[in-house]
């Protein structure tokens, strides 16, 4: 595995080969996830699909969207563990 610097100064590891110590947060955040899904466009699916949050909440509709992204890439990792990773950046 190895690390690269992506546009906005933050890093993402590469995958070589599945290494016993790396934990998940080696490999995901909220920054990564959102260079390959920026979130006005994001906003902008879920306004035209009637689902856009009307107001702010702990984890409004864009952060969901991230969210079920990030579960579907890893997909071995529990909710929680992924979950936290993803807001781990925000706070």
């Amino acid at each position: 595995m190895g690390r690269r610097s992506l546009q906005n100064g933050s890093y993402c590891c590469v995958f070589t080969r599945r290494e016993p110590h790396c934990r998940i947060t080696d490999y995901i955040s909220l920054g990564v996830i959102a260079q390959f899904f920026p979130v006005d466009e994001v906003r902008e699916v879920l306004k035209q699909t009637g689902r856009a949050s009307v107001r702010e909440h702990d984890l409004p509709a864009h952060v969901m969207v991230y969210y079920i992204i990030a579960l579907a890439l890893y997909m071995r990792s529990s909710y929680r563990e992924v979950l936290r990773c993803l807001l781990e950046g925000v706070q």
